[in-house]
């Protein structure tokens, strides 16, 4: 009897350390799927190219910008701003993510990074700017999407400070 109770003891034991075992490397899988799509809007910025940008971006998100409109609801809005901003620039611009962290559990996730923006308008300007970053990401039919982004610049950045 004894033994039985240790087999069958050890037996949910390894059942309960494999499963959290599954669901560590679920999570570790989800989180590396939605780093290429945080790298793939790097590479389309790169490319100039607005729709590829925006490509793990639902129809229905909402953000609240860096710049006006301070709210802006739905894809086309998005997709235009960065249109606007990739067709203003005279070279690529460089839209680049640093410090990610991404968390992901099941069918929703959040990241939040530091984005770094390099560009050169076509009216001579030159940006160079670092601001912060926090996406929520839904997985829908199997993908990652992001449904709610939140951009900020530090308060330096605003009145004009290092």
């Amino acid at each position: 009897m004894t033994r039985t109770l240790t087999l069958g003891m050890t037996a949910l034991l390894l059942l309960s350390n494999t499963s959290a075992f599954a669901e560590s490397a679920r999570e570790r899988a989800d989180e590396t799927a939605i780093r290429a799509e945080i790298a793939k809007i790097t590479q389309a910025y790169q490319n100039r190219d607005a729709k590829a940008a925006m490509a793990p971006y639902t129809q229905d998100y909402i953000a609240f910008d860096f710049m006006p409109p301070l709210v802006r609801p739905g894809y086309q809005m998005g997709y235009d701003a960065t249109k606007a901003f990739i067709d203003s620039s005279a070279t690529p611009p460089v839209v680049a993510y640093e410090d990610v962290f991404v968390k992901a559990d099941h069918t929703l996730a959040y990241s939040h990074y530091i984005v770094h923006i390099v560009a050169t308008l076509k009216n001579g300007k030159h940006i160079d700017f670092r601001g912060r970053s926090t996406d929520v990401w839904q997985k829908i039919d199997g993908k990652w999407m992001i449904v709610h982004e939140h951009n900020s610049l530090p308060s330096q950045a605003v009145s004009g400070g290092e």
